[in-house]
């Protein structure tokens, strides 16, 4: 009775989980477990991990880890933690809340994974990798339902093509629900899920040395956000307008926003809608040449998104924003895994990467547009914003074994980036009619990176590995897009860095039966952005993002896994955080 071997990718090569000097957690027969439908249910496996919905996307993810987090749906920001489906990294955190379906294994790399990784993985990383077609006939259907109609299907097959050279795989998922929260004020169930996935996998083996993975993915996602809750007070500003606007009763309005929201209910006047479709092609190709692997990822994504936001949260019409989105990805990478001698190995890669999003917001609400802002009834104020980036990389990865006990890990990535940023304006439209005209504003910036990595671990003996490491990771720079003023959104912020030392043990007990393994980590967080409200050069005041702060983090992480008979296993964790701002311009 022991604990199996767990083998990980978290240095973009094969290793034991227990040999690897990283402070990463695999999950694998854990995701057989129904209770783990996305990814949002693996949080409680990994300690200072949290992982929600943001509430503003469409599938969007919420992840902290370490404490480094991020929520912003807005493109113009670049999410702090990266997540990873069969090597390819998505750069938007819209649909990063992937199901739990036909995954192999789910690694959770806590810290700066600057050097191996790139950018925009300040917290950490999270790498899903997918089973490969089998090239056996078969299949699998799995079925839920539950409470508000929920109705839950997920299948796949397996099948051979031409044998041993050419296997297949398909898929589709479907689930839907009526909705668990009751808005009052439309008398409907909102925060409904309505979401359909579907797509293919192709593994070619035409030798033993050499194989080529392609997928195809297409989600379909028209589940609502959740609603948000309504506090407002009889002095609120919407009850304070009663009498003062033509068709707005002071008793009826007043009394409509005391409906009584809780865990269950909102009072909004209509549903949060939201949709993303997304169409994504990766092709995964690796060689063994002998001295070494080489491995050739291709990823293309694209995303048309939609929400509907009602930031009054309130039965009146007084401040409602449409979104449209249209995002779209390609990253090429390819590396080189080696073990070069019996005292050296390493990998060493290269990569690009290019990403473009346009975006379309419209207020449509009748009390702001017409009331507070003086404008005629029926107008819709558009703000539009387009960027372009492009980043370009290399690193090296290098494990120097001193003794068959004591190894010297040297990283180093360097990456340029250039991002070219357009908006404009507030552009106001009656029935098609442009009654004001916007203005243009536009700026491009470029910035290099270096991040690096030293490290070194003792294997005491086959059971104990002690490690400790010093990391690097950023998080990119840009312009923030969500504004009303060329000055604001013409206006860059700088990357931000997160700096981490870490020292820790990986340990199996009890003839393998239990592992226990600690980290203790001391992060330096500077440069941060923030959103800040500021005065303008142009006498207007807007939001912008600046790098405000400094912040010192510093934690313990425990994991422990225990198999106490063949059926029964104990598996836990903790974390702990102490977190402070040093700085706040």
């Amino acid at each position: 009775l022991v604990l199996e071997e767990v083998i990980v990718t978290a240095r973009k090569r094969d290793e034991s989980l227990q040999e690897v000097p990283v402070s990463v957690t695999a999950l694998a027969a854990e995701l057989n477990k129904p209770s783990i439908r996305n990814l949002r249910d693996i949080e409680g496996y990994s300690p200072n991990v949290t992982i929600d919905n943001s509430g503003a996307g469409p599938g969007a993810a919420a992840i902290s880890i370490r404490g480094v987090s991020y929520q912003e749906v807005d493109k113009s920001l670049d999410p702090s933690v990266g997540v990873i489906v069969d090597g390819v990294y998505l750069g938007t955190n819209v649909g990063q809340i992937l199901n739990n379906f036909d995954i192999a294994q789910i690694e959770v790399l806590r810290g700066p994974q600057g050097t191996l990784f790139g950018k925009n993985t300040t917290g950490g990383v999270i790498n899903v990798v997918r089973n490969k077609p089998t090239g056996e006939f078969g299949g699998e259907l799995k079925a839920a339902f539950g409470s508000w109609d929920l109705q839950d299907y997920k299948g796949f097959v397996n099948f051979p093509i031409f044998e041993d050279t050419l296997a297949g795989k398909v898929y589709a998922t479907d689930a839907s629900d009526k909705g668990w929260l009751k808005n009052t004020t439309i008398n409907e169930n909102t925060s409904r899920i309505d979401s359909r996935s579907y797509g293919f996998s192709l593994l070619a083996t035409p030798t033993d040395n050499f194989e080529a993975l392609f997928s195809y993915d297409r989600l379909e996602d028209n589940s609502d956000i959740v609603g948000g809750h309504n506090f407002n007070q009889d002095n609120s500003l919407i009850c304070s307008l009663s009498g003062i606007i033509p068709g707005l009763n002071a008793n009826e309005t007043c009394a409509s926003l005391d409906t009584g929201s809780d865990e269950d209910h909102v009072s909004m006047n209509d549903h949060q809608y939201a949709s993303v479709e997304t169409d994504a092609y990766t092709l995964n190709m690796q060689w063994d040449v002998g001295p070494g692997v080489i491995t050739a990822i291709t990823g293309y994504r694209e995303n048309v998104e939609f929400r509907r936001a009602e930031y009054d949260v309130s039965a009146a019409d007084f401040f409602t924003l449409n979104f449209d989105q249209d995002y779209d990805q390609f990253s090429q990478e390819i590396n080189f895994a080696s073990t070069f001698s019996e005292t050296f190995d390493f990998v060493a890669g290269v990569y690009y990467w290019e990403s473009e999003y346009s975006q379309q917001s419209e207020t449509v609400g009748l009390i702001y547009n017409s009331f507070l802002l003086g404008k005629p009834a029926g107008t819709s104020s558009f703000l539009r914003q387009n960027q372009e980036t492009e980043s370009v990389a290399a690193y090296f990865s290098g494990d120097w074994h001193i003794t068959e006990a004591l190894t010297a890990t040297v990283g180093v990535r360097y990456t340029q980036e250039e991002k070219d940023f357009k908006a404009h304006t507030v552009e106001d439209v009656i029935a098609g009619v442009v009654t004001v005209a916007p203005v243009y504003g536009q700026a491009s910036e470029e910035w290099s990176e270096t991040t690096p990595k030293l490290g070194l671990s003792y294997q005491l003996d086959d059971d104990i590995l002690f490690f400790g490491s010093y990391a690097q990771g950023f998080k990119s720079g840009g312009y923030f897009g969500r504004n009303t003023g060329v000055a604001a959104f013409t206006t860059s912020y700088d990357p931000e860095t997160v700096d981490t030392f870490e020292l820790g043990m990986k340990s199996d007990w009890m003839d393998g039966r239990v592992r226990l393994n600690a980290t203790i980590f001391s992060t330096d967080y500077d440069d941060k952005q923030e959103d800040n409200i500021v005065p303008l050069s142009d006498g207007t005041v807007g939001t912008i993002v600046s790098n405000a702060a400094s912040v010192e983090i510093s934690g313990l992480e425990l994991e422990l896994v225990a198999a106490l008979t063949e059926s029964i296993r104990l598996q836990a964790s903790y974390g702990y955080l102490d977190a402070e701002y040093k700085d706040y311009n």
